[in-house]
């Protein structure tokens, strides 16, 4: 949406007393008072009103499931089209990063040295909170660059890295270092962190292994976990491609193999389409794209002799395929974070103040949750922070 079209969309507000929007928003954002300073043509006050509250609004305002939150909630989605509340956000926050001073009262670094393991939203936003209280913040990454699923698992035709990276930098700046190719429970662990002066740990690592189905055939090569594939961006020239999920991950594995030259993508899924997780309109968009989708199949065998010539699914069919990619979730790995605990569904123990059973070694985003979204992962980050706060201001 341009300027004019943000103002017009932001007018079919009914500025509501009890807002629903806000309710159904992880963040709370205050929806109306930014849709209210549009409709004035108060574009920064609008600007400043998102990201006082979050700085990565562009961010949830592309790719939140803002049919399932805010515009889910909003009134005039009872008789109608509710008001596009992502599309405006979105639109504010670029333009304001565009026009608008980026600069943040920061105080002295006056507090303890805290770590935050993983650059993905949740550790970038714990970082950002803290640094506002005046810790010592250092983000610990192991990839080249920092921003995670920002930058390494929504593809680019759904989320500019462009505009992530200049979000990113603009907190980062604020006096909050950066150290990356640092693997955690490797390069890393909690007691070398605490040995070197760290006052306390934030893990934000991400679910990082996809889950793979326990079927014959499935480490025959051409199978592929979807986080896997979308971060190593995966050439499919010629190939027939089935993706096993119905999720927003699966939808963007197919539309980026369909990207990346694929002769033909096809989504098996084991359910019928009105149980698709999926936002609507990430499914609207693969069909649009000549995606293939079958539904209530399960594959429950994957043939070849070294690599994938077809699958079996439960009905005895078999299709001709040679890349299957698996998008059926995501687990931590466990593998680097040591003798952390977890819960029954494989996800890492916390209290109610974020801590695991390590003493002042807290998680949260992917690793606490599933199905986590961007802004869940944010606010994870957020409240994060201030426990932490909370319990080195009792310590000391």
């Amino acid at each position: 949406m341009n300027i004019q079209e943000i103002k017009d969309e932001a007018k079919k507000c009914l500025n509501c007393k009890n807002p629903n929007c806000v309710k159904a928003c992880p963040l709370n954002m205050e929806i109306p008072t930014f849709i209210n300073y549009v409709c004035n043509n108060e574009l920064e006050k609008a600007y400043k009103a998102i990201v006082e509250k979050n700085y990565m609004g562009y961010i949830c305002g592309t790719v939140c499931p803002h049919e399932k939150q805010c515009q889910g909630n909003c009134i005039k989605g009872i008789k109608g089209e509710p008001v596009q509340i992502g599309k405006i956000e979105a639109a504010v926050c670029e333009y304001g990063l565009e026009n608008f001073a980026n600069e943040f009262n920061m105080p002295q670094i006056t507090k303890e040295k805290i770590a935050v393991i993983g650059g993905g939203p949740s550790g970038i936003t714990c970082a950002f909170e803290l640094r506002k209280m005046g810790y010592d913040v250092t983000i610990f990454e192991r990839n080249d660059y920092i921003g995670g699923i920002l930058i390494y698992g929504i593809p680019e035709y759904r989320l500019s890295k462009e505009m992530v990276n200049k979000i990113i930098d603009n907190i980062i700046k604020n006096n909050i270092n950066v150290e990356t190719g640092i693997t955690y429970g490797i390069d890393e662990t909690s007691e070398t962190l605490f040995q070197k002066g760290f006052k306390a740990i934030y893990l934000a690592i991400g679910n990082e292994k996809s889950k793979i189905l326990d079927i014959p055939g499935n480490d025959l090569e051409g199978v592929y976990g979807a986080n896997e594939f979308l971060k190593d961006n995966i050439n499919c020239e010629n190939k027939k491609v089935i993706v096993i999920g119905g999720g927003n991950v699966a939808m963007d594995a197919a539309r980026v193999a369909k990207r990346n030259n694929a002769k033909e993508v096809t989504i098996v899924y084991r359910k019928r389409l009105e149980n698709m997780p999926a936002n609507k309109i990430e499914i609207n968009e693969a069909m649009e794209e000549k995606i293939n989708f079958i539904f209530e199949k399960n594959v429950v065998k994957i043939n070849g002799e070294s690599r994938v010539e077809n699958v079996l699914c439960d009905d005895n069919s078999v299709i001709e395929i040679d890349t299957v990619i698996m998008a059926i979730g995501a687990i931590p790995n466990r593998e680097v974070l040591g003798n952390i605990e977890y819960v029954d569904d494989g996800l890492v123990n916390i209290n109610e103040e974020f801590m695991t059973n390590v003493d002042l070694v807290f998680a949260g985003g992917d690793l606490v949750q599933n199905k986590s979204t961007v802004c869940m992962a944010i606010k994870n980050g957020k409240e994060a922070a201030l426990a932490i706060d909370k319990k080195l201001s009792l310590v000391n």
